[in-house]
């Protein structure tokens, strides 16, 4: 895929950055996040995120190198997985890989837009959506991984890879080839029994 630029590098360092221009930013990503929800990544143009924000086509390139870069910002936000439930720190842990698998499953079946732009990220060019969308992957495997320590380093990292597959490979196939998103939960439930005796 081909990351749609225009002009420079783009993409303004945040450090240092006064209140009001950080203000902008977040509101074209606010802007971009919405657009997402009307229509496709693939058909999105940069004039539609910014007529959406209320600006400039060029002030939006001095704060995203592309689309891609937008875009990666964009699901860093929207990730649910990016906020942490209180009511789960006294739960199993169990209970915890249970509720954060089903609500990683959930945000895609709401918006499965969101999930096809995160596929369609997968082959950007663009260096910053790379970075970004590497940084949330390694992140949400750790926390997942973090769920299942008491299974140990090794055995707790390969079952976290496992169930990111599960709800990636299933909900692919939902999403894209007429499946159905109860299957996908259904699996990864399965996969948890399994290890459910030593999460207790």
């Amino acid at each position: 895929m081909t990351a749609e630029t225009e002009g420079g590098a783009g993409g303004v360092p945040l450090d240092g950055l006064p209140p009001w221009q950080l203000a902008r930013r977040e509101r074209i990503i606010d802007a971009a996040l919405a657009v997402l929800r009307q229509q496709e990544y693939e058909r999105i143009q940069i004039r539609d995120v910014a007529e959406a924000a209320d600006v400039a086509r060029a002030t939006l390139y001095r704060y995203f190198a592309s689309k891609d870069h937008l875009y990666a910002c964009v699901l860093q936000k929207w990730s649910a997985l990016d906020r942490p439930d209180p009511a789960l720190r006294q739960a199993t842990a169990e209970d915890r890989v249970r509720t954060w698998i089903h609500r990683l499953i959930r945000a895609f079946e709401r918006e499965p837009s969101f999930f096809r732009a995160s596929l369609a990220l997968q082959h950007s060019a663009d260096p910053e959506a790379k970075r970004i969308l590497g940084e949330m992957a390694v992140g949400s495997v750790a926390r997942l991984t973090q769920h299942l320590a008491v299974l140990g380093p090794d055995r707790a990292a390969d079952a976290a890879d496992i169930l990111f597959s599960i709800v990636n490979w299933g909900s692919m196939r939902a999403i894209f080839h007429g499946g159905e998103m109860t299957k996908v939960h259904r699996l990864a439930d399965r996969f948890i029994d399994s290890l459910a005796p030593e999460l207790r």
